[in-house]
């Protein structure tokens, strides 16, 4: 009778797939607190639970951690970059409005690897400081808001150097020059005043001890020293409401910071430092914030006046007041160490860099559009090239995954828009966007052409079912003659999108916004459908007639806004949208009748309605500015698939349960298992180099409780080896983790698991393998 039940299990569990636990993950987050160089082409930068690393000098980056409770905002590393900290800071979370927990984390394998470490008390950590001594070897300081912490070498094994700073006084942050001489700036209440003050404490025995040097009546915001004892300070007052971004403050030291001298902000009105930062070898100080300069608007102020009056906006982050402006967010500027005297690089909404040695430096921007604007939709043709469109008839195309994005059209003085992006086949495509204009390309999307086809509206979605017969959609306010008026577009080609016939009709309600034509979709070359407002309309003829409009029903805010429509079948169907909340309406006979799927389902009605749905292993997929969702096959019933997202994704593109992506806002998240740390296991003679990937039965087979997996790795790969039960829920994660090349034995412990049929997967740079396993107890 075991036997049988046994077997039966076997017999169920070979007919379920194996989901992996994969995750949405920030590849490009929405904004960075701190970046960091060990050289002039090795850095780190960090935000929004990413570390990026570049390898170049800046001009490509390449994600290491992606962990959304990872809020790390400040990073530093050994020489060579091989080893550093991360901090996870609320300090410099207020300065930059990204609040951190006071984690640390570890990085080790070039910075490739990241682990949280947990020490024996709950620290508070706020700043870290590394120095390198050919004798003395690596020396680390952390700063937390209890004390001072100190280890020699990377052991994490810290202790406590806090010896004369008053008690009371809280360490904020710290900058070691060498192994001896060392600055913490702390935070206390004055007794006398009973107003909260920053005290520094200077070093120069490693921080045996320490002695009050200069008391700050400020906020201090930013602290910096380099060697020969030169240091500057930044801060504002404290005072509450508006008034206190008004008042900022800049100090400087020459004398190891003994005495310190308040530079004169002269022509700058009001203000909001990030940081600030002195050149070595010059007097040239610069300082990132928000700040109005004569008739202009800044984020980037330098000067290089030897009296130090005489700040200069630089032109590349500067706008006029005249103008509708936005301060473009910087955060942190280094320069790397030792440097070559030419690069910078700045982080905030976007990785800065410069690589010339002038006043005004001629600024690059890492991901190019993708951080200045949104991107308003994307393609992959596998999971790791694709395209994006987004403002300024921008194209982008990614061959990484989209860790990184090349411009392959980008008009700068246009206003336009691109909003859809559609291929036939991995040569034909086209996009469409705003003022009616559509862009073809046939040669997978290294050039485009630009085409007007007659619209006067925005068309907001593009469908080809051949190579000349096509069908776009769309709605705006537009003067077709007859005043400003609220039109719908539909517009169809016959020779693949060169010229267009247009109808546009106008909305008898100018209030409707939500009645523009906003989706397409079809499940052959002649039957489709099209959705927006309220209305979905039906075609078997590849869209030269439509049925009659079916009226999808209101929510309880009477709200529709239909943003996405999907069909498995003829019959089956979504409809996504909501003027409100996130909402989706479901159909069995083709679009004549829909039901509201959206109450029964119990969602979060969060968001501003679903922006985009998409099917993949046997599962519908939606996401809205502030979740996804998945569904069964029928999309009857819903649940959460991830909670919160930074950057308002607006599309969603799946190829399968571990491979997808989203975007739209500031930001572009991937679907992947999480980059993050491993478990212990032994590594065989890594002299014998395998030549494949393989993965072995484990031994013994039965078992009873514990058995070993074996695998072998090419060359260095991030590895995942998890194991699932008979209906695909993950139940242990073996591996998940940066390995080098050999042959590796994982032991499995599976004294917590009830008996039964099991099963293991590796998956590792797109090779992937399951074996099944047996427990009998």
């Amino acid at each position: 009778m075991n036997r049988l039940i046994i077997c039966l299990i076997i017999i169920i569990a070979l007919s379920i797939p194996i989901f992996s636990q994969s995750e949405w993950v920030q590849i490009i987050p929405n904004s960075y607190a701190d970046v960091y160089f060990d050289s002039p082409s090795l850095g780190w930068a960090a935000g929004d639970g990413v570390i990026r690393k570049t390898t170049d000098g800046g001009n490509t980056w390449k994600t290491v951690l992606s962990d959304h409770n990872a809020n790390i905002t400040r990073i530093e590393f050994g020489e060579g970059g091989g080893t550093g900290y991360g901090i996870s800071s609320h300090q410099f979370g207020w300065q930059n409005d990204n609040y951190g927990d006071g984690s640390l984390y570890y990085a080790t394998q070039g910075g490739s690897k990241w682990e949280k470490i947990t020490l024996d008390e709950n620290y508070n950590f706020s700043d870290v400081s590394i120095d390198y001594d050919s004798q003395e070897g690596y020396q680390i300081w952390l700063a937390s808001r209890e004390t001072v912490h100190y280890s020699k070498g990377f052991t994490n094994n810290f202790i406590e150097r806090r010896n004369g700073i008053n008690k009371n006084h809280s360490p904020l942050i710290i900058k070691f020059i060498d192994h001896d001489i060392g600055w913490v700036m702390t935070s206390g209440y004055d007794t006398v005043s009973l107003l909260e003050k920053n005290y520094l404490y200077h070093t120069t025995d490693g921080g045996l001890n320490w002695n009050k040097q200069f008391e700050f009546d400020y906020i201090v915001t930013t602290m910096r020293f380099s060697i020969g004892g030169a240091g500057i300070v930044s801060g504002i007052n404290r005072i509450t409401g508006a008034a206190r971004e008004q008042l900022k403050y800049i100090f400087k030291t020459n004398d190891f910071g003994n005495t310190w001298d308040e530079l004169n902000l002269s022509g700058v009105t009001i203000g909001k430092i990030k940081d600030v930062i002195k050149e070595d070898g010059s007097n040239r100080i610069w300082v990132a914030g928000e700040f109005v300069k004569g008739n202009l608007a800044t984020s980037l102020l330098y000067n290089d006046s030897p009296f130090f009056d005489d700040w200069q906006p630089d032109s590349t982050f500067s706008v006029s007041l005249n103008a509708l402006y936005q301060y473009k967010e910087l955060n942190r500027i280094t320069i790397p160490n030792p440097s070559d005297g030419r690069n910078m690089f700045i982080v905030g909404n976007d990785i800065y860099y410069s690589q010339t040695s002038n006043y005004e430096r001629d600024w690059k921007s890492a991901q190019f559009t993708v951080k200045n604007f949104s991107l308003n939709d994307i393609h992959f043709f596998n999971s790791s090239t694709g395209f994006a469109v987004g403002p300024h008839k921008a194209i982008l195309k990614t061959t990484d995954s989209g860790d990184n994005w090349i411009p392959i059209n980008y008009d700068e003085s246009s206003n336009s828009s691109l909003f859809k992006i559609f291929f036939l086949d991995d040569s034909t495509g086209w996009a469409c966007g705003s003022n009616g204009i559509v862009f073809l390309t046939s040669d997978a999307g290294e050039t485009w052409i630009e085409k007007t086809s007659g619209a006067h509206t925005e068309l907001h979605d593009i469908y080809f079912v051949s190579e000349t017969r096509g069908i776009a959609v769309g709605g705006s306010w537009a003067d077709i003659g007859f005043g400003n008026h609220f039109y719908q577009s539909l517009l169809t080609t016959d020779d693949g999108g060169n010229n267009w016939n247009v109808k546009e009709q106008q909305e008898f309600y100018d209030i409707l916004f939500d009645d523009q034509l906003r989706a397409i979709f079809f499940i052959n070359e002649t039957e489709g459908w099209i959705a927006g407002g309220n209305t979905v309309m039906h075609t078997t003829d590849a869209g030269n007639t439509w049925e009659e409009t079916y009226c999808v029903p209101p929510n309880t805010e009477g709200c529709y806004n239909i943003k996405a429509v999907y069909f498995s079948d003829s019959n089956n169907g979504l409809a996504a949208g909501g003027g409100g909340p996130d909402q989706v309406w479901r159909t069995t006979d083709a679009g004549k009748t829909w039901l509201d799927v959206t109450w029964d389902n119990q969602w979060s009605h969060g968001g501003y309605g679903i922006d985009d749905i998409d099917f993949a292993s046997g599962r519908y997929w939606a996401v809205s500015s502030t979740n996804s969702y998945i569904s069964n096959y029928y999309g009857s019933s819903w649940e959460v698939d991830r909670h919160g997202y930074i950057g308002a994704p607006s599309t969603i593109q799946m190829f399968d349960q571990n491979t997808g992506f989203l975007s739209g806002g500031k930001s572009f998240v991937r679907r992947q298992s999480p980059i993050l740390t491993s478990i212990d296991e032994q590594l065989e003679d890594i002299s014998i180099l395998p030549n494949g990937y393989s993965l072995s039965q484990n031994y013994p087979n039965p078992f009873n409780p514990a058995t070993k997996i074996k695998f072998t790795l090419p060359i260095a790969q991030l590895v995942t080896l998890k194991v699932y039960d008979v209906l695909g829920k993950e139940v242990k994660e073996l591996v998940n983790d940066y390995k080098n090349s050999g042959v590796y034995e994982i032991s499995f412990n599976a004294s917590d698991l009830s008996s039964g049929v099991y099963f293991y997967r590796l998956s590792v740079n797109g090779f992937s393998e399951a074996k099944k396993m047996l427990i009998i107890k």
